[in-house]
């Protein structure tokens, strides 16, 4: 799995892919997961480039408007802040609360405060929706669907707010859903119907939510929280990276 990705690199693969997207009759949807250091609607690239969710997106719609009629799902597990819930046990010696770790788990947020690493003179160009996507066409055209036409837009954490990992499974949010889809896979093959895509991701935020974890916010445009997955007799394309 590769680990390190300029702002540039990453702009690129994403264009490239929208390419392949819209090249490509055989694809029923699109599945997007990012995993990095993010703040504010960003997400933060190796090199300290800032790269906005929408434009993510965005990239493989706007120019293309005959993806725009596959469901075309974005998961960020990236920060929205710094902040988190404060934890708090109690010292027996003292008999009052502090903040803290939870003991009982091998959980900590491993990503250092991204402030602290990248000011705003120091930070690269931030690439917005308007200047990564090249636009060609209309934004909107005659005869078309908007271009958030069936998108669904998951970010790991709300405003303000971090999202979080655990060390020995990795995020909280992509470990969840990887959960969720296994047990999809156990029904297909056992002929049973399988989760809602809405109802899969209320599961995990209930769950990381009374844990104390981190606040998951998804948006469903068009229907899609009903989306269903289903294993198909032949994979044409996949690509992790």
């Amino acid at each position: 799995v590769r680990m390190h990705w300029t702002q540039d690199e990453v702009v690129e693969f994403l264009r490239r892919k929208a390419d392949e997207l819209d090249e490509n009759d055989a694809f029923d949807g699109l599945f997007v997961a990012i995993s990095s250091h993010g703040i504010e609607g960003k997400v933060c690239t190796s090199d300290y480039g800032l790269i906005s969710k929408v434009a993510v997106h965005r990239i493989f719609s706007t120019n293309y408007a005959r993806s725009r009629e596959i469901p075309r799902i974005f998961m960020f597990d990236s920060c929205e802040g710094d902040s988190r819930r404060s934890r708090m046990f109690k010292k027996p010696e003292q008999g009052k609360a502090v903040d803290g770790i939870d003991e009982d788990e091998k959980a900590q947020d491993l990503r250092p405060e991204l402030a602290e690493l990248m000011s705003e003179e120091s930070a690269k160009q931030c690439f917005v929706h308007t200047d990564i996507v090249r636009q060609q066409t209309a934004v909107w055209g005659h005869n078309t669907h908007s271009v958030d036409y069936r998108l669904v837009h998951i970010n790991g954490a709300n405003p303000g707010f971090q999202a979080t990992l655990h060390v020995e499974q990795g995020s909280y949010l992509l470990h969840g859903f990887m959960q969720q889809m296994l047990l999809d896979l156990q029904k297909t093959q056992d002929r049973e119907n399988t989760a809602y895509l809405g109802d899969m991701v209320d599961s995990i935020q209930r769950e990381l939510e009374q844990r104390g974890k981190q606040h998951i916010v998804a948006t469903y445009n068009d229907g899609t929280r009903g989306i269903r997955f289903r294993q198909k007799k032949a994979v044409r394309s996949t690509e992790t990276v």
